[in-house]
């Protein structure tokens, strides 16, 4: 007579969790991978197990403990064997309630270069299931899998548990995800490793806590990833990744260091409100939309180097404590700073940015000015705001300056925090910005103030050279001539042409291994511009040639009354004749008879006198010229 095995059902049951991290959007109260009153199974709160008891136990195989489960019982087969059976039933709730795995226990899971799931494309549910040992190398999930709230690298007390710490590694290297999935809420305990894992589809890492090496190496999201809330404990890699999709960050806490290095975001990459607070470097990351980094705070070292965003930067209602690069990178758009503490310094050192808008967060509780370098940067057009309190540096050394905007009334001339140093200007006008006053700065704009000068890098800190000086007014004077400010232009040109004197001169004193002919033709120079200078200002003073040519009337004055002799029965010439013969003589116009008889020497100053005349009258004209049209 044959015995008929009994089936029961397991007896496991779960109750559904107050959670803290309810996520209410618009249309659910709940989001989807949180396990709810009204998810299939579950009554009064309580979810049951859909599965058979096994060998007279009282519970399924994947919710007895390792311990308590028959010996030879592979629990990743059963699994994948479980699955199977559920594509097979009827209808798509019993399909739904067979595919459930909450609360499951598996102390093994190896799946490598293994297909799960396929014939449908409904969840596979293993929403807070623990897993110990996992290693789904080269596995592919035709099928939407949750991991929702699972917790990862476990230890179960089983002969089968390895000492070998390397062992509890949760292995999803090379995995292909086809359809969705789920992590969102998870908890890996030990390293995880994704590492050329490829997600077709969307990807949830929402609320998940990483307490351990994060590793995303060249891993492939095709669609948006959300990882809002995420929290990296330790390391996180995502080296060379490519969000194809929105990558969603917001929100996310990075304990350790973070490196996103030669990754591609096909779409939005969003940090809004994230925590960076160790080493983070983007090296040569490419963002074909914007990066958001909205009110995120950043805490250690911070590199944008070499990216391109085609797009926009957001930094706007960011705090910066650690000191942020964003060297080298190409900002098609603009980059936006509103509301921004800078803590730190912020370096955009030879950035290409199309726009510019800067306008820190007041800094009241500091006493020294915070720095923005954009040394050798181009900034095409943008605005350059002082903070309502305290005071900011912006660097702009070697830089291009386009149509920007400074503003702001720090304490002193607002050029004492701009750092003019060899600053090619290419549509810039000092005369757009209200608060930039050259005329009470004495049309000086390369020196900074004493805590202006002590905040900027030691590695680019120098006192300018006269060749710099030089240098950065001719720019200036260019950049005016082209914004149609003439003022500014000639006094512009004036301070350069005081330092190219200098130049001149410095080169004939210094022995730098140059011929001695070379250093002459160097005095000549100098001379030529110190008359020049003198005379006129460099053509932007003609009141100096007035002075000039007072002052040969006055010279030659006492030469006349050396050379002058009284007529027979005349007395000797007054003052005032005598310099109205000096005056006459420097107009080549006599009026009547000098005021006696010139000796020879007297006709040859006074020709002398009417040639220097006609050479300052002419020079008075071009530069009165000059300066008209300027």
């Amino acid at each position: 007579m044959g015995t008929s095995r009994r089936t029961t059902k397991c007896t496991h049951t779960f109750q559904v969790p107050e959670y803290d991290e309810v996520d209410v959007d618009r249309n659910k109260a709940r989001a989807s991978w949180l396990l709810g009153p009204d998810d299939i199974g579950v009554e009064d709160g309580v979810w049951t197990c859909p599965h058979e008891t096994v060998d007279e136990k009282d519970k399924c195989v994947f919710h007895l403990s390792p311990s308590d489960r028959p010996a030879g019982v592979d629990i990743t087969q059963a699994f994948l064997d479980a699955v199977e059976q559920a594509n097979r039933l009827e209808t798509p709730d019993e399909r739904r309630r067979h595919r459930q795995f909450i609360d499951a226990t598996f102390d093994e899971f190896d799946l490598r270069a293994t297909t799960v799931g396929g014939t449908q494309r409904g969840y596979i549910d293993c929403r807070h299931a623990r897993f110990g040992r996992v290693d789904c190398e080269h596995a592919e999930f035709e099928q939407r899998i949750r991991f929702s709230s699972a917790t990862f690298g476990e230890q179960f007390d089983t002969e089968r548990e390895s000492n070998d710490d390397s062992s509890r590694e949760v292995i999803f290297r090379r995995t292909i995800f086809r359809y969705s999935v789920g992590f969102s809420g998870a908890t890996f305990g030990t390293p995880v490793n994704f590492t050329g894992a490829r997600f077709r589809d969307w990807a949830g890492f929402r609320w998940a806590t990483f307490h351990d090496d994060a590793n995303f190496e060249w891993t492939t999201f095709q669609d948006m990833i959300s990882a809002r809330d995420v929290h990296f404990r330790d390391r996180a890699k995502f080296r060379a990744v490519s969000f194809d999709g929105w990558g969603q960050f917001n929100n996310a806490v990075f304990e350790g260091p973070t490196i996103f290095d030669l990754s591609n975001f096909g779409d939005d990459a969003d940090f809004v409100n994230a925590q960076f607070h160790d080493d983070t470097t983007f090296a040569e990351t490419e963002f074909s939309r914007q990066f958001n980094l909205s009110d995120a705070v950043i805490t250690a070292p911070f590199s944008l180097t070499e990216g391109r965003v085609d797009r926009s930067i957001v930094l706007s209602g960011a705090t910066l404590r650690g000191t942020v690069r964003l060297d080298n990178c190409s900002v098609s758009q603009h980059v936006e700073a509103e509301r921004v503490r800078i803590e730190s310094p912020l370096f955009f050192d030879g950035a290409q940015i199309s726009t510019l808008v800067v306008e820190p967060a007041a800094t009241s509780d500091r006493t020294d000015p915070a720095y923005l370098s954009l040394v050798r940067s181009t900034v095409t057009d943008g605005v350059l705001r002082q903070p309502p309190t305290g005071t900011i540096v912006y660097d702009l050394a070697f830089a291009t300056v386009g149509d920007v905007v400074f503003s702001g009334t720090p304490d002193g001339s607002l050029f004492e925090y701009i750092r003019f140093f060899r600053t090619r200007f290419d549509g810039f006008d000092f005369s757009a910005s209200d608060d930039l006053d050259l005329a009470s700065a004495g049309y000086v704009i390369h020196t900074l103030s004493d805590d202006a000068a002590a905040v900027v890098p030691q590695i680019s800190r120098r006192d300018p050279s006269i060749d710099d000086l030089w240098t950065t007014y001719l720019y200036a004077k260019t950049g005016a001539e082209r914004a149609g400010d003439n003022t500014a232009a000639g006094l512009f040109f004036y301070r350069e042409m005081v330092n190219r004197r200098r130049a001149h001169f410095d080169r004939a004193l210094n022995n730098d291994g140059r011929s001695i002919t070379n250093r002459i033709i160097d005095v000549t120079k100098w001379g030529r511009s110190c008359v020049l200078g003198g005379l006129t200002g460099y053509g932007e003073k003609p009141d100096r040639v007035i002075y000039a040519s007072i002052g040969v009337i006055a010279a030659f004055t006492p030469l006349y009354a050396l050379t002058l002799t009284p007529r027979t029965g005349e007395s000797p010439a007054s003052v005032w004749e005598i310099l109205t013969l000096s005056l006459q003589s420097y107009v080549t116009f006599l009026l009547g008879q000098p005021p006696g008889d010139l000796t020879l020497i007297g006709e040859v100053l006074s020709a002398f006198e009417g040639f220097i005349g006609a050479f300052l009258v002419a020079l008075f004209v071009f530069t009165l010229t000059r300066r008209i049209h300027r």
